[in-house]
């Protein structure tokens, strides 16, 4: 397994986080270039660049989950 592998897969499991994200906007818009970067790190097979997208992907996920967590999405206009 190469060190690229090994990122990779870090990086996958940071990914996992975001598959139930309820982020607000705003935290989206912090999220989405840190998604990009690890996107382009994979295109050109950087495994620092990929460690480190991952690891930021994860703390931002982590900051948000200790400051508030998780609530149901309500409509509202079903309420």
């Amino acid at each position: 397994m190469t060190r690229l592998d090994v990122a990779l897969r870090e990086a996958s499991a940071s990914l996992v986080l975001l598959r139930d994200a309820r982020f607000p906007a705003a935290r989206w818009e912090r999220v989405d270039p840190i998604v990009t970067r690890l996107e382009e790190a994979r295109r050109d097979g950087d495994a620092d660049a990929v460690l480190g997208s991952a690891r930021n992907l994860e703390d931002s996920c982590s900051h948000w989950r200790a400051r508030r967590p998780a609530e149901p999405w309500k409509n509202a206009s079903t309420g």
